[in-house]
C-alpha cells in the first residue's frame, strides 16, 4: 500500500489536443480518478462536474440537458453522466438503461425506499434525477455494500449465489467494502475502530444524489464496523437499510448513533456460539460466572438428592435455574441489538451459514425485505 507504480502527465499540443504520458512500461488502459475517467483507450478525457465526458483528445462533446448529443459522435463510448453509451445510443446505468432522447429510464427504479413521500417527483420510478439533470447525476441510483467480519474483512464469501441473492434483494449489484478483518479484540479493537472511521469517511464523501439510498449487509464484526461508522457520519448521511448477520452486541461499543439508520434488522442464529464469543470481556466474564454457578448448584442439588435431602435438592435446583436464566439473558444480550428496528433470531445456522444464499433469503424475508 502507498507504493507509487506509475506517474501520468496531462499534456496538450499546439492544436489543443490532449494526451496523457506515463512513466512506466505498462500498456495504456482506461484510468479513472474518483469514479471519473481521465484516460480512455489511451486518450485523455475531460469530464464536467456531473461526470459527463466533454472532451476526448481533440474532440469536444456537448449535450442537451438529458444527455442527447448536440453533434453525434461514435459509440460505444463513455459520455453522459458517467454512463457508457452503447452502439444503440442507450446509456447503460448498471441495473437499467437510460434513453437520453426521452430523458427517462426504460425500466422503473427497483428500490421502493428511494421513493420520498414528501417529494411527489420521486413517485415516478422512470425519471432521471427527479427532473433536475442540470444540477445532478445518477451514476447508479443506489449504493449497496457488503462488509465482512473478523479474519475475513474482504468478505471472500460474497460471490456467486449469495452475491446474486443480496443483489436481487436490493435490486442492484452489491459491492464489497473491504477492511483488514484484524484488530477485533479488547481492549482497543483497533481494526474495527479504524475501519469504522474509514467507512464513515467513505460514506461522508459519497455524492448521494436525489433519491439515492445506502444499503449495507454486514457479517459478524463487520456490523460493529458500521456501528463505529455511525458515530462519525455527517448530519444528513443516513443508512437506509442495515442488515447485520451474527454481529455480537459488544458492550465496549456505543450503540449505533440515533438517526443514522432508517431500517436496521439484526439477524442471529441459536446455533451460533461465535457471535457470543465476540462480546466484551465484561459480558463473557459474567456469562462464565453464571454458568459456573449454575453447574455448581446442580452438583449440590444432586448431592443433596443422593443424601436424601429432598428440600435441599429443590433449593439448589431453584438456584441452578436462576443462574441458568442469568446465563441465557447474557447470551440474549449479545444477540439482541437495542438500536435495531427488528431482531430476528433463527433456530438454525452456524456462523458461516449466516452468509450463504439460503440463509440470506430466510433472513431477508424475516426482515421484511422481500
Amino acid at each position: 500500500a502507498g507504493k507509487r507504480t506509475m506517474e501520468y502527465q496531462l499534456m496538450t499540443d499546439g492544436s489543443g489536443n490532449l494526451s496523457l504520458a506515463n512513466s512506466g512500461t505498462v500498456p495504456y488502459r482506461n484510468v479513472y480518478f474518483r469514479g471519473l475517467p481521465i484516460l480512455l483507450k489511451g486518450v485523455a478525457v475531460v469530464s464536467d462536474r456531473l461526470g459527463s465526458v466533454v472532451a476526448q483528445g481533440g474532440t469536444l462533446l456537448d449535450y442537451f440537458p438529458y444527455g442527447e448529443e448536440k453533434t453525434s459522435s461514435a459509440n460505444p463510448a463513455d459520455k453522459f453522466g458517467t454512463f457508457m453509451r452503447d452502439s444503440t445510443g442507450l446509456d447503460y446505468a448498471q441495473q437499467r438503461y437510460f434513453s437520453n432522447p426521452n430523458g427517462r429510464f426504460l425500466s422503473p427504479d427497483p428500490v421502493l425506499p428511494s421513493t420520498v413521500k414528501t417529494n411527489p417527483s420521486s413517485w415516478n420510478r422512470y425519471t432521471y434525477v427527479i427532473g433536475d439533470p442540470v444540477n445532478s447525476n445518477d451514476p447508479s441510483g443506489l449504493l449497496t455494500l457488503i462488509i465482512g467480519g473478523s479474519n475475513n474483512g474482504n468478505a471472500d464469501w460474497a460471490t456467486g449465489e449469495v452475491l446474486q441473492a443480496i443483489s436481487d434483494t436490493f435490486g442492484e449489484p452489491a459491492q464489497v467494502w473491504n477492511w483488514s478483518g484484524t484488530g477485533f479484540t479488547a481492549p482497543f479493537y483497533t481494526g474495527i475502530v479504524s475501519a469504522g472511521k474509514l467507512l464513515a469517511f467513505y460514506l461522508n464523501g459519497y455524492q448521494l444524489k436525489p433519491g439515492e439510498v445506502i444499503n449495507i449487509v454486514a457479517h459478524s464484526h463487520g456490523g460493529n464496523v458500521v456501528n463505529v461508522a455511525t458515530q462519525y457520519l455527517n448530519p444528513g448521511v443516513v443508512i437506509a437499510t442495515l442488515v447485520t448477520l451474527g454481529t455480537p452486541v459488544n458492550f465496549d461499543f456505543n450503540p449505533a448513533k440515533k438517526g443514522t439508520i432508517k431500517n436496521f434488522c439484526a439477524v442471529s442464529s441459536d446455533e451460533d456460539p461465535i457471535q457470543v464469543l465476540g462480546a466484551s470481556p465484561f459480558q463473557l466474564y459474567n456469562l462464565a460466572v453464571a454458568t459456573y454457578n449454575a453447574n455448581l448448584a446442580l452438583e449440590y442439588a444432586f448431592d443433596a438428592l443422593f443424601d436424601g435431602d429432598y428440600w435441599g435438592f429443590l433449593d439448589y435446583l431453584e438456584d441452578a435455574a436462576i443462574f441458568l436464566a442469568q446465563a441465557y439473558n447474557i447470551i440474549d444480550d449479545t444477540r439482541v441489538n437495542p438500536r435495531a428496528n427488528k431482531n430476528v433470531i433463527l433456530p438454525s445456522g452456524s456462523h458461516s451459514d449466516l452468509h450463504t444464499a439460503p440463509f440470506w433469503r430466510r433472513a431477508a424475508s424475516q426482515c421484511g425485505l422481500r
